[in-house]
């Protein structure tokens, strides 16, 4: 069985993470989105409301599970039995600093190859880091998530 691992703050979830899960599932027979907490980065939502983002937009997906983690993603990888991690490519600059913890996991495991995968053109401009400030700014982000991780964003936003 092909496991494959894409992991990310997902801060919040943009349909440009969706879009690589999407394509993530057609090189992969189960897809683990793995929800990063990072000790050195306070989120605008915590993890288990990122969890309950990519529920909301991916269901009860049978090859789908969505976890949390902490540490590095080569260890998750391990801890799951995973092959591949997943990684969205929207430019060169993203091709640049993959490319280095791609070879640094190498490095770690080589058994555990890393995919790069291009977003759709029509999405690869749209970055959770822009996201996040149009909506700390009251601007409209609704082009660029769901409409259900729209919901789940004013249900735990303070200003709202």
């Amino acid at each position: 069985m092909r496991v494959a691992v894409f992991p990310g703050s997902f801060d919040p979830v943009t349909r440009g993470h969706e879009d690589i899960a999407r394509k993530a599932l057609h090189w992969c027979d189960k897809l683990i989105i793995a929800v990063g907490i990072n000790t050195t980065k306070v989120p605008m939502f915590p993890a288990h409301v990122r969890m309950q983002m990519w529920h909301a937009v991916v269901g009860d997906h049978p090859r789908i599970a969505i976890v949390a983690y902490n540490g590095l993603t080569i260890d998750l990888c391990r801890s799951m039995q995973a092959s591949y991690i997943i990684r969205g490519v929207r430019d060169g600059l993203d091709l640049s600093f993959e490319l280095s913890i791609a070879h640094m996991n190498a490095d770690m495991d080589s058994a555990i190859q890393t995919i790069f995968l291009p977003p759709t053109p029509t999405l690869a401009h749209i970055r959770a880091v822009v996201v996040r400030e149009i909506w700390m700014n009251r601007g409209n982000v609704r082009p660029f998530v769901s409409n259900a991780v729209f919901d789940i964003m004013r249900k735990f936003s303070t200003w709202q």
